[in-house]
């Protein structure tokens, strides 16, 4: 335990330095490299045998260290509150688990603010809240897909009917889903059954061949759309509502200021 401690405060101690460097704060910096280490080992994933073990210990295993890396010590709070309700499924009929995981899940998260704006109110430190509000909505969907499945057909709307669950999740399944790695951080939640037919490679039998479509375009908009939102945040960032208004503002040229290039050169 205390090599880890030992080598936690290594990797942070290499993303203080980083920040100092770029100007952005640690947590940030965290942040945003495992969001972009998704998307190579997203691939990496997708090439994979067909093995769903192999899968399932693939995504969990960089989910845990996407987690360690963000959070430190506070991963095991997803860990509790995903146990508890994997626990609660497996005791109770599917009716009253689904009750008592949205019990759960709302308390736990509740707690959790509460104690956040005790001790960091209005602070923009990140930790494991925000990924804690993904996984409530992930569990607690499972619950409800759960006793979804034991519903009759005509009971059911055309979501319902495709997202219902029919057994209960492995072990290795459900912590497979709750540390997936593209959805740890920043999401989307999504479905129990999406992500075990992803898994198999039954979510991809209308596709051309029941192949995964290539993943390239779908990638290339979502690149644009990033970056365009990071040139909007960096124009926030150094050109303010109050640096707006003020006399010193006015004094600048118009396309100096606004232009791409511009801000580069400031």
């Amino acid at each position: 335990m205390e090599d880890i401690m030992v080598l936690n405060r290594w990797v942070d101690q290499q993303y203080y330095d980083m920040a100092s460097a770029t100007g952005l704060g640690a947590d940030q910096l965290k942040f945003l490299t495992c969001s972009l280490a998704s998307y190579p080992l997203a691939v990496v994933m997708s090439k994979l045998p067909n093995n769903p073990t192999l899968k399932h210990l693939f995504g969990m295993s960089f989910g845990l260290l996407f987690g360690w890396i963000n959070f430190g010590q506070q991963l095991l709070m997803l860990f509790v509150s995903s146990t508890v309700a994997f626990l609660i499924l497996h005791l109770f009929s599917p009716k009253r688990s689904a009750q008592l995981i949205y019990l759960w899940c709302m308390l736990f998260l509740s707690g959790c603010h509460i104690y956040r704006m005790i001790t960091d109110y209005m602070g923009y430190t990140l930790d494991f809240t925000g990924a804690q509000m993904l996984l409530t909505l992930k569990l607690v969907t499972m619950g409800t897909d759960f006793f979804d499945g034991t519903k009759r057909p005509e009971e059911l709307g055309n979501y319902a009917k495709s997202m219902n669950l029919k057994r209960l999740p492995s072990p290795l399944e459900f912590y497979g889903y709750v540390f997936f790695f593209p959805g740890l951080l920043a999401g989307p939640a999504f479905n129990l059954r999406e992500y075990l037919e992803y898994i198999d490679g039954s979510l991809f039998k209308d596709a051309p061949a029941g192949k995964m479509p290539s993943p390239l375009m779908p990638f290339l908009k979502n690149s644009a759309t990033v970056v365009a939102t990071a040139i909007g945040l960096l124009i926030n960032m150094k050109y303010s509502l109050y640096y707006c208004r003020s006399d010193e503002f006015y004094q600048h040229d118009f396309v100096t200021d606004f232009s791409t290039f511009g801000l580069l050169l400031h």
